[in-house]
């Protein structure tokens, strides 16, 4: 036998197969690399689009491809348990109003509704702690954060959204988070007043996502077709308005259900905190919502 043939053919062999095996673990790497989808051009068609209505992007756009599936949500019943317990001795007397159940005490009023949403209004504020004249935002936040925790709110589940100032109260907005995405339908939003927190709403939804669903998992439609679906839906501004944020996430209306189907949504808010958002599957302008 002639040795050297052997070896020829034993190292052609073992190239090949490196070969074959190299190629398909590149392709399994391609496979899970995020696809660009949006060209420079795309994107100047759709700012093109927006600044015909007056509209004007000032923020960064995700550009690549992305999937997503429906999610399955209902209401979120435990914060509202761990409220009236907090507080269980606080409360002097139950009352019914609006369909809510009403909790009344010396210090504070918790508002609880069959949708699942809590509204606790306290009194006579509560109190920030180390007030200073002109807080910077970032320390507003985190002490305001450090009172809602004190008294029993779990803000694991919510991320900050934006803020409004009004006069001489602020309105400091969350929005709920699931599997690292905002979940727009569940919110959380605290309204301040002199250094004090005058009133709290929650509203939190536990999602899910059935083994079906994420079979069924589609890309989404690229932010630059969300904009355009935008802009063709908008009526011409007669102001400049500017769009601060663009996000994939999922929203739907609140219903008085036990269980409802949530879609993925391109939001997209605007500098007076208008939010719009746009099916991330059909490309469809659900609604258009202010924040109040």
């Amino acid at each position: 036998m002639n040795l050297d043939r052997a070896k020829t053919i034993l190292i052609i062999a073992f190239l090949g197969l490196n070969i074959f095996l190299g190629y398909h673990l590149l392709a399994q790497e391609a496979d899970r690399l995020p696809l660009k989808v949006v060209s420079a051009t795309d994107l100047q068609e759709a700012e093109e689009h927006l600044a015909e209505k007056n509209y004007y992007l000032h923020t960064s756009l995700p550009l690549w491809a992305q999937k997503s599936a429906f999610i399955t949500v209902s209401p979120h019943r435990a914060m509202q348990k761990e409220l009236v317990n907090r507080w269980e001795k606080e409360w002097t007397r139950t009352a019914y109003r609006g369909g809510a159940t009403v909790y009344l005490g010396k210090e504070a009023e918790l508002s609880i509704y069959p949708t699942g949403l809590v509204e606790l209004v306290y009194k006579n504020g509560l109190e920030i702690p180390n007030k200073t004249a002109r807080p910077a935002e970032e320390d507003l936040l985190r002490r305001v954060e450090a009172a809602l925790r004190q008294n029993g709110f779990n803000l694991e589940a919510v991320r900050f959204d934006y803020m409004e100032v009004l006069d001489r109260s602020l309105i400091i907005h969350y929005y709920q988070v699931y599997d690292n995405k905002p979940l727009f339908s569940g919110y959380l939003t605290v309204f301040v007043s002199a250094n004090r927190i005058e009133a709290v709403e929650l509203y939190l939804l536990d999602p899910s996502v059935q083994a079906e669903d994420q079979e069924q998992e589609m890309v989404v439609i690229p932010v630059t077709e969300a904009l355009h679906a935008l802009a063709e839906g908008l009526e011409k501004s007669p102001r400049r308005r500017r769009i601060i944020k663009a996000e994939l996430g999922y929203f739907s209306l609140e219903y008085d259900a036990e269980m409802w189907e949530v879609p993925p949504v391109w939001r997209f808010l605007t500098d007076d905190n208008t939010a719009f958002y746009v099916n991330a599957f059909t490309g469809i302008l659900e609604m258009d919502q202010k924040k109040d």
